[in-house]
């Protein structure tokens, strides 16, 4: 793609040690490099800023910010959201991995298609623990698939919420309209 828009990414991390090294590696070796990395320390209280400070050295795309204390996750997605300056945004979870062609494919589809506002992709689950909502329901290795067309996620929405946030990449402009 000649002249790729820019895509910011936007990592929220909260204690989040034993995942950010390989979450973040997964955004740095994305096929697309117009990045823009935002990750937004939650006042961890554990080395998840130490990892992070040494992962940015390594790319100079990587923005840390730090909040002195914990403010939760909402707060600190706005605070993502408050400084980005992508025509794309993508969001990831600090214990995330990333597909590596996953942002080039969807900005690809998005460029050739201006009526699609946001579009996402399936998950693969990798689990922990055989515990909890996702951990008693799938094992890793799994596709958590979802409705595909407008008018399924539209149906879909009124018994769950079909949307992985975690693979989704929208139009920048729809925020900033929106917000």
């Amino acid at each position: 793609m000649e002249n790729p828009p820019l895509v910011s990414v936007i990592v929220c991390a909260y204690n989040a040690e034993q995942y950010i090294d390989e979450s973040i590696s997964s955004i740095i070796n994305q096929s697309y490099e117009n990045l823009e990395i935002i990750v937004i320390n939650d006042g961890s209280t554990d080395l998840t800023l130490s990892h992070l400070e040494k992962i940015s050295k390594l790319d100079k795309r990587i923005k840390i910010i730090s909040n002195k204390y914990n403010l939760g996750f909402i707060n600190s997605l706005n605070i993502g959201l408050g400084c980005f300056s992508g025509k794309y945004i993508a969001r990831m979870d600090a214990d995330d991995i990333a597909k590596p062609s996953w942002i080039e494919k969807i900005v690809t589809y998005l460029e050739k298609n201006d009526h699609i506002t946001a579009m996402g992709s399936y998950l693969e689950i990798i689990v922990e623990k055989e515990c909890g909502i996702i951990g008693s329901q799938y094992k890793t290795g799994d596709i958590w698939k979802n409705p595909l067309l407008h008018n399924e996620i539209c149906e879909a929405m009124l018994f769950y919420n079909p949307i992985h946030n975690n693979t989704m990449i929208m139009r920048a402009n729809v925020y900033r309209e929106h917000k």
